[in-house]
């Protein structure tokens, strides 16, 4: 109510006693006088308490403020409001229908100078193991006599090694492109062995089978000098030695004999004989990738080679051509499932491809995607006709299913690759080898994706170095060349590859080697050309689920393709995406058509599904490249060998690829060295094997080792912290939105329903 003011009264002395005796009946004492008002006031709501703030309200006792200036403030708050409004649903807009907040932090893989990325991709904070599986040939004596009908090999392994893998002679082109060379150094952990390197083997003998390959079809004085220095050497077709002089080098009397007898262009560039010599050592091969600058989607992608984009070994340009990437990243956004995902490998001189197969977790929960390789990668052409680019003779004469010949990438040593135990090879295979036993958890190469960072998180890389028997004129055994699988040096090449500066899209794309941006191994440009990543980084914006990933892989010259499998969680949790090698990668041109760049006769001439001649890359090598126990190979691949018990799980190539980064945080390189037996003319055969049938020597896996606690937590982030600050800001956005909308709303209808105008 309204308390009105009174007056007080004055009183004197004897008043006041008077007034403090208790008064008379019935006598009335004015005191004060008291009067309520009742005022009926308006009820106020929420609107009415915030027009009052911006100084607003039309109550009727505002006659101190005018008109004038209630408007202004008035049409100050709905400006304010609609300010709030317009920001946050820009925010909204943003988060909700941009990929703003995820090409930010895709931006931070680009392979800028001096930057984190740059210096990861250079020294990479993860090493791997190198795991070396050994075939010892345990009953040559019982198959040379004929008391045996096959050659029983025994498994001998892992020979465990931590490889350390940095890039060096690194020159940031103008072009958003680097150029580099690749050095590797191999240390033989003890702990982690229970076999010693110093034991003794019985292994093909390479170097002379070799030999004998490249005077198979050489004049008469030529093979009969060849079996002169054979006999003078002592030479036989399996040799006893150490593991660690097997793998790493030593002495052969037919190096010195072969300078002499060889032209120059012929002669292999080197003293000693290791299988893995170069693989501990600098590289001379020098490759280019995009940086990703400019466009993500070209991120780690392998450009060219020694300065080709592209290589003359097969029958396609598209198999010559460079692609794919190293395997140690993958353009994230086009990392897709169902895509393939796709490499280079410099050891088969050829893209090699990984294809999903599911989804995964590692490292205790994190998610990843498996991408493994396909089984008919080294299938004949009959069977994956893109494999008939492989191969230089029609699919009928190209080797078996199962089996890579990669003579070509192996100065002309009759090498042929595969997965361990013929792994998805033809069962030909095993005829005259026992002791094998293809399994896919053993031999199986996959890659378990990170589904955003698009780099492998887990895999294995699994591959078997095969040899294919040949026997000259006037001689008694069989030969073979040297192979350009050395891993324990600095390699002599020079890789250019892009930073991904102004178009993350091409980061780490191989653009070069060696200053040329294709090769001229293969029959077609595409095959030849350069292209993908090493493997150790993808273009982010490239990494969609259904997309193939690249790689370049130098020892086979070819771009090598992985493919998404599924969806996968390493580390405790973390997402990947899996890209394994398909399946087809290998095979014969008559199952993959793509496959007959890489061979330069018709399908039925190239080798048999599951094999990658990779002999034009290995000096004339008949090295023949497969995954591990010849898995997806030819059955026919087993014909002569027993023993080999191919193995998705152990035997297939695969990389678990970060979907954000798309670089690998997991994943598994198999892939088996074999070489192929030939019988030139004028030769009186002393042993039962045929010409054309191939002998696995070892296979190897290359898996991760241990992570820095620096990429653990940028992993970790980019998995759930990065999603929840996304969402955070999604929903926080939106929210935000949602108020300043009715806000605005709320005052522009006050505004007019209590407006005269």
């Amino acid at each position: 109510g309204k308390m009105e003011e009174t007056k007080e009264i004055p009183l004197n002395t004897e008043e006041e006693e008077r007034m403090l005796q208790p008064p008379a009946k019935e006598q009335i004492v004015p005191t004060a006088i008291m009067q309520f008002t009742p005022v009926v006031e308006k009820k106020r709501t929420f609107l009415d308490t915030l027009l009052d703030i911006f100084g607003s309200s039309s109550s009727k006792d505002e006659g101190k403020v005018s008109v004038a200036k209630k408007k202004k403030i008035t049409l100050l708050a709905i400006v304010l409001l609609l300010m709030g409004f317009v920001i946050s649903a820009t925010g909204f807009f943003i988060m909700w229908f941009t990929e703003l907040y995820n090409d930010t932090l895709i931006s931070r893989l680009v392979l800028r100078e001096n930057t984190l990325a740059a210096e990861w991709w250079a020294n990479p904070p993860l090493h791997s193991y190198l795991k070396v599986y050994i075939f010892n040939y345990t009953n040559v004596d019982r198959f040379n006599d004929g008391t045996d009908e096959k050659l029983v090999v025994e498994e001998i392994g892992p020979y465990v090694y931590y490889e350390k893998l940095t890039k060096e002679d690194i020159v940031f082109n103008d072009n958003n492109t680097i150029s580099y060379r690749e050095k590797r150094v191999n240390y033989f952990l003890p702990d982690m062995n229970t076999w010693s390197d110093l034991e003794n083997i019985t292994v093909p003998n390479i170097p002379m089978l070799t030999a004998m390959k490249k005077v198979k079809d050489r004049g008469f004085f030529v093979q009969l000098g060849l079996n002169t220095a054979l006999s003078a050497t002592s030479s036989t077709v399996f040799k006893h030695l150490p593991v660690n002089e097997f793998l790493w080098g030593y002495e052969d009397g037919l190096i010195s004999v072969s300078k002499t007898m060889l032209p120059p262009e012929e002669r292999p560039p080197f003293e000693k004989f290791g299988l893995l010599i170069n693989r501990n050592a600098t590289s001379l091969d020098n490759f280019t990738i995009h940086t990703g600058e400019g466009d993500i989607r070209q991120l780690a992608k392998i450009l060219s080679l020694n300065g080709e984009d592209s290589i003359d070994f097969w029958t396609s340009d598209e198999c010559n051509l460079m692609g794919g990437t190293d395997g140690s990243q993958f353009p994230p956004h086009l990392l897709q499932k169902k895509d393939r995902l796709e490499l280079y490998i410099k050891d088969m001189c050829r893209k090699f491809p990984l294809e999903y197969e599911k989804d995964v977790t590692v490292f205790d929960g994190i998610p990843a995607w498996r991408y493994k390789a396909p089984d008919d990668v080294f299938a004949n052409p009959k069977v994956n006709p893109d494999n008939q680019c492989y191969c230089h003779q029609t699919a009928d004469e190209c080797p078996k299913s199962g089996l890579f010949n990669s003579s070509i990438c192996a100065y002309g040593a009759p090498i042929y690759l595969s997965f361990p135990h013929f792994y998805t090879g033809d069962e030909r295979l095993y005829d005259k080898i026992s002791g094998l036993h293809p399994d896919p958890e053993k031999h199986m190469t996959y890659a378990d994706i990170h589904p955003r960072l698009a780099f492998p998180i887990n895999g294995a890389s699994r591959f078997q170095i095969n040899v294919e028997v040949f026997q000259p004129a006037f001689t008694s055994t069989k030969k073979m060349s040297i192979l350009d699988f050395q891993r324990n040096a600095t390699s002599l090449d020079n890789f250019t590859i892009h930073t991904g500066e102004g178009d993350i899209r091409q980061l780490a794309k191989i653009l070069s080697l060696n200053g040329e941006d294709s090769i001229d191994f293969w029959t077609s440009d595409e095959c030849n050309l350069m292209g993908g990543t090493d493997g150790s980084q993808f273009p982010p914006h490239l990494l969609q689920k259904k997309d193939r990933l690249e790689l370049y892989i130098k020892d086979m010259c070819r771009k090598f393709p992985l493919e998404y499998e599924k969806d996968v969680t390493v580390f405790d949790g973390i997402p990947a995406w899996r890209y394994k090698a398909p399946d087809d990668v290998f095979a014969n041109p008559k199952v993959n058509p793509d496959n007959q760049c890489y061979c330069h006769q018709t399908a039925d001439e190239c080798p048999k599904s599951g094999l990658f001649n990779s002999s034009i890359c290995a000096y004339g090598a008949p090295i023949y490249l497969s995954f591990p126990h010849f898995y997806t190979g030819d059955e026919r691949l087993y014909d002569k060998i027993s023993g080999l018990h191919p193995d998705p799980e152990k035997h297939m190539t695969y990389a678990d690829i970060h979907p954000r980064l798309a670089f690998p945080i997991n994943g598994a390189s198999r892939f088996q060295i074999n070489v192929e037996v030939f019988q030139p003319a004028f030769t009186s055969s002393l042993y039962p094997l045929k010409e054309g049938d191939i002998l696995p020597v070892l296979w190897l896996e290359v898996v991760p080792g241990e992570f820095s606690d620096e990429l653990i937590s940028l992993i970790f982030h980019s998995s759930f912290s990065a999603n929840a600050v996304q969402i955070g800001l999604r929903y926080g956005t939106l929210l935000l939105t949602a108020t300043f909308l009715a806000l605005l709303i709320g005052v522009c209808w006050h505004r007019g329903k209590n407006s005269k105008q």
